[in-house]
């Protein structure tokens, strides 16, 4: 980023705008989006865990091909105690 940021600083440098002037709005800009990232962090952060949606990669029974899956941390839960029921359900029958 400092790169670039040097490239364009020498560019504008070039056409009539100081350095200094850009350095500044450059600054202005990146403590801009530092301050967004971290409002959307803190978002994130202030989002129950029931509604964060988590993927993860898994592999479907008999095939070696993963595929990308995302659900809520509710959906889940739910979906991981329906198959504990269903295994403790099936080993009482027998």
């Amino acid at each position: 980023m400092r790169v670039l940021n040097l490239i364009l600083a020498t560019a504008v440098a070039g056409v009539g705008v100081s350095p200094p002037a850009y350095a500044e709005e450059v600054a202005s800009a990146d403590s801009a989006a530092v301050q967004a990232a971290s409002q959307h962090a803190a978002s994130q952060k202030e989002k129950a865990d029931g509604e964060r949606m988590i993927c993860r990669r898994e592999k479907p029974l008999g095939s070696n091909l993963a595929t990308r899956v995302c659900r809520t941390q509710a959906q889940m839960e739910r979906e991981k105690k329906a198959a504990q029921e269903a295994m403790t359900a099936g080993s009482k029958s027998r």
